[in-house]
């Protein structure tokens, strides 16, 4: 219903401008969201208006009934509150196609390479190029990777395409580049030399040698936030509190306040929130990698 209602919104009021929202079309083909990309997009900028209508009445009623506001405060500030309302529904939906397609890219490369070596494998047993596509994507691990190519496997063999169009629209609507290039690399050999083999093998040892440089990097970044996490975690907290506790004993304040207050706020507060900051960090390194 909801989907229904969406892809209503967008042939009566959005369609006209298809042309301007080429971006945001293509942004949510290649997320891959589980609606058609006319219905999220109507409900894009449908749902904003619903709240805040629906939060404009709300909110005007909270300040009357429950604030005693007068009835022109009341109504000012549920202006002021449902357009903040309504932008924060309107950004959500913006965003989370740009999540979604920055998750599948991620997903996508971090697999990718062992997915390449595998068809270099079936291109050096002298298998052809749409047999390959076919055997990916029966036995591709990743469910990511897998519907790659299980969409183009269906773009020829449901939709009719031939193979060098099946690759080029899957290249268009993938999240990854690298996996694009991949694509189109595929089809531009198979029309010229035909040659996969030594293409797979130029690709595979190519994406190796990138995995190794950005393995190297990954562990001079750790390394670095190792450095840091010991300065902030340990010796940090070490020398203040010995410093406080110095104080304490001979008598003084800092900026006003007691030593103890200190060494308790350093205990209680900066060492469970620099963990947590460090932990952050060190999630979001690994998580890129």
């Amino acid at each position: 219903m909801l989907e229904a209602y969406g892809y209503k919104f967008y042939r009566t009021f959005l369609e006209r401008y298809e042309d301007k929202l080429r971006s945001f079309i293509d942004l949510c083909i290649k997320a891959k969201i589980k609606m058609h990309y006319k219905a999220y997009i109507g409900l894009t900028f449908s749902i904003p208006f619903f709240a805040l209508a629906a939060s404009l009445v709300i909110l005007v009623i909270l300040h009357i009934v429950l604030l005693k506001a007068p009835l022109f405060i009341s109504i000012l500030l549920g202006i002021i509150l449902s357009l903040v309302v309504s932008l924060s529904f309107l950004m959500f939906m913006i965003a989370y196609p740009l999540y979604k397609v920055s998750e599948r890219r991620r997903i996508i490369e971090k697999s990718l390479l062992y997915t390449v070596s595998y068809m270099a494998v079936l291109a050096a047993g002298g298998a052809s190029l749409e047999h390959m596509l076919e055997r990916v994507a029966e036995v591709e691990p990743e469910k990511e990777i897998r519907s790659e190519f299980q969409g183009i496997v269906k773009s020829i063999k449901v939709l009719g395409y031939d193979l060098p169009t099946a690759l080029s629209i899957a290249a268009q609507r993938t999240a990854s580049p690298v996996f694009a290039r991949l694509l189109i690399g595929l089809r531009e050999t198979a029309l010229t030399s035909g040659d996969l083999r030594s293409y797979l093998n130029y690709v595979t040892s190519t994406m190796i040698r990138e995995k190794e440089s950005k393995l190297e990097s990954l562990v001079e970044t750790l390394s670095f936030l190792s450095e840091v996490y010991v300065a902030a975690m340990v010796a940090a907290p070490v020398i203040f509190i010995l410093l406080f506790v110095l104080m304490s004993m001979i008598g003084g304040a800092v900026f006003g306040l007691d030593p103890v207050v200190l060494t308790v706020a350093i205990i209680l507060i900066y060492m469970p929130s620099a963990s947590l900051v460090m932990l952050l960090l060190y999630d979001s390194v690994l998580s890129r990698s």
